[in-house]
């Protein structure tokens, strides 16, 4: 009976072990997504502006984008689903959000045009400031995450 009492004891212990590794691992998944997020941002600009500057491939160019997009649409809609989300880390989704709603407009009509007009240059450098708050943004929820992780 001992022995019985031992090893459910141990077999207990196991399944707790288990579930704390499958909470660390969701975590860690979630925080290579909000990495992720980051270098999809980077991406999509580095497109758009070598689409700007008729470097390479622009309907290449123009397919990498819409992936990199739609990567980044998904990734953020689980994010911001994620049962480990803090107010704090709302919030930066939120402005995340927000913030692309408002630049992602102007890297398309980029990408839709042989030769941007001066209105459309003016609101991809205006996007270009913005991409800034974006990743200050999308590492400060990294950074969130990990410090839930810790």
């Amino acid at each position: 009976a001992v022995v019985l009492l031992e090893n459910y004891a141990h077999l207990q212990s196991e399944n707790k072990d288990q579930e704390t590794r499958r909470g660390s691992d969701a975590l860690s998944r979630i925080i290579n997504v909000s990495g992720r997020q980051r270098m999809l941002t980077q991406r999509m600009f580095l497109f758009t502006l070598s689409n700007f500057q008729s470097i390479g491939d622009q309907p290449e160019q123009r397919r990498k984008f819409n992936r990199s997009l739609s990567d980044f649409r998904i990734a953020l809609k689980e994010l911001m689903s994620c049962p480990q989300n803090t107010e704090e880390i709302d919030g930066q989704l939120l402005m995340v959000n927000k913030l692309w709603d408002n630049i992602e407009p102007a890297l398309v009509d980029i990408l839709d045009t042989d030769e941007p007009t001066i209105q459309q240059r003016e609101e991809l450098i205006k996007a270009l400031k913005k991409s800034e708050q974006v990743l200050f943004a999308l590492d400060e929820i990294v950074f969130l995450y990990e410090r839930i992780a810790d």
